[in-house]
């Protein structure tokens, strides 16, 4: 197997999501939990922003599979995926921003640079961490075909 095709969801995961197959949606879940975590932990949330991030992105990914199309290029699902899950960060940080008191001056000007510009950014897949997710997606790939 090739590590261009570790890149790409197989089209069959997604048709079988589609038709209702819970298994398979247990699938994908198992299969892209830990790499949204890890976008998650690389954008600074914290633990249980990250649990709600990851519940928020599996429910607009439930919402809006219809609507994929993939391109044909690879990575097309996972890069629909980090889009979501981006946004979901975004939204979570604005969420705790919200929630916590209002300051002025000079506080307040650092903490809304802190706020992550997300908008032009790329999936962040680099490091050990992104190294170790593909090899336990490659290896729940590889039991299909054993």
């Amino acid at each position: 197997m090739s590590v261009e095709s570790s890149n790409s969801t197989n089209p069959s995961l997604i048709q079988r999501i589609r038709n209702d197959d819970s298994s398979a949606w247990r699938e994908l879940v198992e299969l892209y939990t830990p790499l949204i975590a890890h976008w998650c932990r690389k954008k600074g949330l914290q633990p249980p922003a990250i649990q709600d991030c990851i519940q928020d992105v599996f429910y607009a990914v439930l919402k809006s599979l219809v609507h994929f199309r993939p391109n044909g290029t690879t990575g097309c699902f996972r890069a629909w995926l980090w889009t979501i899950t981006r946004n979901k960060i975004v939204d979570s940080v604005r969420k705790d921003e919200r929630s916590q008191s209002a300051e002025g001056g000079t506080t307040g000007l650092v903490r809304v640079l802190a706020i992550p510009d997300m908008q032009d950014e790329d999936e962040p897949t680099d490091g050990p961490s992104f190294n170790q997710l593909i090899h336990r997606a490659l290896n729940q790939v590889v039991s299909i075909f054993l």
